[in-house]
């Protein structure tokens, strides 16, 4: 329906991030980072669109670009914010210690499990899976409502179940 919608309306772009979701789930990397990217530019003030058009480029293997986006990123955010934080955990894998100790200080457990999820994507990118599925349970069992990286959530969970 979103495919139709948006070949009707293109400039409906509250279909943008719903439908680059999906496309995320079903693994059209190039597609989703579209819509996520175009999403981002009708809300730059929601730096989870930046971090999910960063993790379709690092689900395809793509770290040259994610490490330039992530560089352009870096170079906007203001350093006392948490997605600046977690972008620089991005960038330098041995910064994540720092970065779970700064999140443990979050005092809106709404925003500490957002931040979680990129930490849990994170970790399963890098191999580290028990990790991951921590980071992934936990934020499963907050679920905040409005929180569109819950549905990327659930599905990364799958795969820790198959």
């Amino acid at each position: 329906y979103y495919k139709k919608l948006l070949e009707l309306r293109p400039d409906y772009f509250f279909v943008y991030r719903p439908y680059a979701i999906i496309l995320y789930m079903q693994e059209k990397w190039d597609q989703a980072r579209t819509y996520f990217e175009e999403a981002y530019k009708e809300d730059p003030t929601d730096h989870g669109l930046q971090m999910l058009t960063v993790l379709t480029y690092l689900q395809q293997k793509d770290n040259i670009a994610a490490t330039a986006y992530l560089k352009r990123m870096i170079a906007e955010l203001p350093s006392s914010s948490l997605f600046y934080g977690l972008v620089k955990m991005y960038l330098d894998p041995s910064y994540d210690v720092y970065y779970l100790n700064t999140l443990k200080q979050e005092r809106n457990p709404d925003v500490q499990t957002r931040m979680l999820f990129y930490v849990a994507c994170y970790y399963a990118l890098h191999g580290k899976t028990l990790l991951a599925e921590q980071y992934f349970l936990d934020v499963n069992d907050h679920n905040v409502a409005g929180m569109y990286e819950y549905q990327i959530n659930k599905w990364e969970l799958e795969k820790y179940r198959r």
